[in-house]
């Protein structure tokens, strides 16, 4: 499965003020759950990449087999870094069907200063 995506940083006002305040989080962990479709997602981005204040932080692509765990890393594993690490951890299930896909995600983001054991992060518990 090739998952290709987009990371944006987005101040937290501007999620108020597009009513995504389910998007905010405090902390490392989130256990937020959603599901947007393909139109809506497409939609989403497209505004937030013409929002002022909103930051492309990267655009990863990762090929993951059927039930096997990925892991996305974007950051910096300098010790004196001045900005956040984002780790994406992710487990695509194919439907019995071969229809759909199921994409079970975990992620952590560490701010500057802060760094794991591995330099890249452990999933955030969901």
């Amino acid at each position: 499965v090739l998952i290709e995506a987009i990371v944006l940083d987005v101040p937290d006002e501007l999620l108020t003020q597009l009513g995504l305040e389910q998007f905010k989080f405090n902390g490392r962990e989130s256990s937020l759950q959603t599901m947007l479709s393909a139109a809506d997602a497409a939609d989403l981005i497209k505004e937030l990449k013409a929002a002022k204040g909103v930051s492309i932080l990267s655009r990863p692509r990762i090929l993951a087999s059927n039930g096997v765990d990925g892991r996305l890393f974007i950051g910096s594993q300098d010790p004196n870094r001045t900005t956040y690490n984002y780790t994406i951890g992710l487990t695509p299930n194919i439907t019995t069907d071969g229809t759909a896909v199921d994409l079970s995600l975990d992620g952590e983001i560490d701010p500057p200063g802060i760094s794991s054991s591995t330099g890249q992060g452990e999933p955030a518990k969901q």
